[in-house]
């Protein structure tokens, strides 16, 4: 009777110790469920994948070529005259070529041609009088009173001008900017001739003789 109580208490004893060392055991850690994949919504863009593009905005940054180098340059002419036109004289043309009054008598010969800061003809110089250019004298008119005629080839063949020999003679005569700062000096040394810096000194002033005796 004792054996079978005692076979009792043990088994009993044994029964509950085993839910014990259950409850001391430390349960497993459950793994994470991974996320539920959401619907996506009708009409949505598909999410795009990273970009493995360089940042455009970071430090790998393309530049434009550089394309001054390759730029005209400023300043050029705007264009080029390739022909004479049938208005058009060269002054080539002009020069040395005789100038006859209103009586058809030559009264000089055109020595040069005065041209203002747009390269317009403003005057023409005639040289008048003298004999083969010595002690000739210069006499400017303006440009637009001559009377110019070509012959069949296109040359000058006629210079008109609506005045008188003793007309240019009794003209101002011209200046350039040479004979009027050339004068100028002058005035500003007090001498009318410019000094010769080749000329030999002049001889000194014998001394006075002595009184007779």
């Amino acid at each position: 009777m004792r054996t079978k109580f005692g076979i009792t208490v043990a088994t009993a004893a044994l029964l509950l110790a085993v839910p014990a060392v259950a409850q001391t055991t430390a349960p497993a850690t459950p793994e994470p469920t991974p996320p539920a994949t959401q619907p996506q919504a009708p009409g949505a863009a598909p999410e795009s994948a990273p970009s493995t593009a360089p940042n455009m905005q970071g430090g790998t940054e393309m530049k434009a070529p550089d394309t001054s180098a390759a730029a005209p340059a400023t300043g050029a002419p705007a264009g080029f005259v390739t022909a004479q036109a049938e208005s058009q004289w060269m002054v080539s043309k002009l020069m040395g070529k005789s100038v006859v009054g209103m009586d058809d008598k030559t009264i000089g010969e055109i020595n040069d041609v005065v041209l203002d800061q747009e390269g317009k003809a403003d005057a023409a110089v005639i040289g008048v009088g003298g004999f083969l250019g010595i002690g000739q004298k210069n006499v400017a008119i303006p440009f637009t009173e001559l009377q110019v005629t070509k012959d069949a080839e296109g040359d000058v063949e006629k210079i008109t001008l609506s005045a008188t020999r003793e007309q240019l003679e009794q003209a101002p005569a011209f200046k350039t900017l040479a004979d009027i700062r050339s004068e100028q000096d002058r005035m500003s040394t007090g001498s009318t001739r410019p000094a010769d810096p080749t000329a030999p000194p002049a001889p000194a002033a014998p001394p006075p003789a002595a009184p007779p005796q």
